[in-house]
């Protein structure tokens, strides 16, 4: 039986003994965290390894917790390893595992939590430290996706003395991408293709938008729903980041964009990557968008709108003016 000492003799002795550092990359989906990650995986000495999904449903027995969370990863086996080459391929463990539910709504008490938060703190760092062995570098980290503002703020709570990447983006820009990107998943079936922000009859819409016949890309509805999620996500990142600046660094895609030597190295310094000048801009060039746009195969078919203020092209001016409205006003009520 998983008892609540036994989790916490497991976590103490691989958190003692791990001879690598972990950290987490993680913020809005669609704002730059694939791409952040993928230049980390650049450098030497570093590998970024994500993204798993478990808690999928409701978990009742907390006593099968462990096991449930080791066979989450099955059903991403194939996708994963088709998907890109910088996962974990180390015996059955493919992939790391994140989360897309920190706590089920019906485990709520506190020790249960606190089982659970060492229970995923175990699991993690055995397999962070599967993959520092299996590639031979000193620093993992995790690209792990957020979907609701309790998940970072437990996330956060439950991995104390770990370093938190954290990415946001122009809500107008963020909107499209993340219509297109889950547009497209539905077509072509891919795993993610379900999600919490677009119903099917957005993604009809989307399709009706795509053959000229809807002047926006979605319902003026379906904006203010984005907007309040993504009003009170970006409030919780600050909120955050102003409470654990040690531990935590904000980052817009757009500084990223416009200024990647800047902030690049920001990423850098705040991990303790010591890279020299050539390095730095040889792993930008690599990962550039320009550079991957031209290529073949998934990167290039999972990035599209990616330069900054584009997002205006796919909505009519009357949504551009809610939109606008939204980017500079102080509140999120509708008229």
């Amino acid at each position: 039986m998983i008892t609540e000492q036994k989790v916490k003799e497991w976590s103490e002795r691989i958190f003692m003994e791990k001879t690598f550092e972990l950290f987490f990359i993680s913020g809005l989906p669609k704002s730059g965290t694939s791409w952040c990650s993928n230049f980390l995986n650049s450098l030497q000495g570093i590998k970024v390894l994500g993204e798993g999904r478990f808690f999928a449903g409701k978990l009742k027995n907390l006593q099968t917790l462990y096991e449930q969370l080791e066979k989450a990863v099955d059903g991403w086996v194939e996708f994963v390893g088709r998907r890109k080459g910088n996962w974990l391929l180390n015996d059955q463990y493919i992939v790391t595992i994140n989360k897309t539910n920190y706590i089920p709504s019906d485990i709520l008490e506190k020790e249960k939590k606190e089982i659970s938060c060492l229970l995923i703190k175990h699991l993690i760092y055995n397999l962070a430290s599967r993959a520092s062995e299996f590639y031979g570098v000193h620093k993992v980290g995790d690209k792990t996706p957020i979907f609701s503002p309790s998940e970072i703020k437990n996330w956060i709570s439950c991995f104390n003395k770990e370093r938190f990447i954290i990415l946001t983006r122009d809500f107008i820009d963020w909107v499209v991408s993340l219509s297109l990107h889950f547009y497209h998943s539905n077509l072509t079936n891919r795993p993610d293709r379900h999600n919490i922000w677009l119903s099917d009859e957005d993604l009809i819409f989307i399709h009706k938008f795509k053959e000229g016949k809807e002047k926006s890309i979605l319902k003026k509805e379906r904006v203010w729903i984005l907007a309040e999620f993504y009003k009170e996500m970006v409030e919780t990142f600050e909120f955050l980041f102003n409470a654990n600046k040690d531990r935590i660094l904000l980052i817009k895609y757009e500084d990223l964009f416009n200024y990647p030597e800047e902030h690049f190295r920001a990423v850098c310094d705040f991990l303790g990557i010591d890279v020299s000048e050539a390095e730095l801009n040889k792993a930008i060039d690599e990962v550039s968008i320009q550079k991957v746009k031209k290529s073949d195969g998934y990167m290039n078919e999972h990035i599209r709108v990616a330069y900054p203020g584009k997002g205006y092209e796919f909505f009519s001016y009357e949504v551009n003016e809610i939109l606008e409205w939204i980017k500079t006003g102080s509140g999120l009520k509708k008229e």
